[in-house]
């Protein structure tokens, strides 16, 4: 945008500077027009590479308008108006082809500057959404493994707790039935009923010792 800003600009000074000069004829007006049509094709040159032939038009518009117009202040010098005035009608209808140029290619770049803002924003967008889309994805993947892991534990856990209740109950059962026959026997023992066989004895264990020890 700044490109075609500039050539618009300076193709405004130009015409100012021109337009001066033959009302005044100042050395100074002369040499800022070329100033300014030197700052027009520098501007021009860069728009050549997107815009060729709608730049090459408006050199030769330029051109043509800047030979008219010094031809038209020649003219005026000398007395001839008729053909400076036809000059000058010239000079206009190249001024106003290259406005009309210039417009269009300013609408132009304009439009392809909003198109590529726009287009850069529906992808940004577009991102956004993707990574807020992949973030709700990842966070769901993660509390499914954490509520996984969690069963998985707790799973373990009662596994766990199961076996140490089966076990602790085998190991009662194993320690309080022999006590329990030790204990009847020896009760049998102590009312004189010396036939009683005290079971255990086999065990190679307290129980067993114990057994062992109250068989008469």
């Amino acid at each position: 945008m700044r490109v075609i800003s500039g050539a618009i600009k300076a193709f405004g000074d130009l015409k100012y500077w021109l337009s001066d000069l033959q009302s005044s004829g100042l050395v100074e007006s002369e040499s800022n027009a070329k100033i300014a049509a030197e700052q027009l094709k520098n501007h021009l040159t860069v728009l050549a590479i997107r815009f060729p032939g709608q730049v090459s038009k408006i050199h030769k518009q330029v051109d043509s308008f800047t030979i008219s117009t010094l031809k038209a202040v020649d003219a005026y010098i000398d007395g001839n108006r008729v053909l400076a005035n036809s000059l000058q009608s010239k000079s206009r209808r190249n001024i106003v082809a290259v406005d009309a140029t210039l417009t269009r290619l300013n609408e132009k770049i304009r439009q392809d500057s909003l198109s590529l803002h726009n287009k850069i924003r529906q992808e940004h967008i577009t991102v956004s959404e993707q990574l807020r889309i992949e973030g709700v994805q990842a966070k769901k993947e993660a509390l499914a493994t954490f509520e996984t892991a969690t069963t998985i534990n707790v799973s373990i856990l009662l596994a766990a707790t199961l076996i140490a209740i089966v076990f602790t109950w085998l190991t009662l059962l194993s320690i309080n039935k022999p006590l329990a026959q030790i204990t009847n026997a020896l009760k049998n023992l102590a009312k004189g009923d010396l036939t009683v066989d005290v079971p255990a004895r086999e065990r190679r264990d307290e129980i067993g010792t114990m057994a062992q020890a109250a068989q008469v």
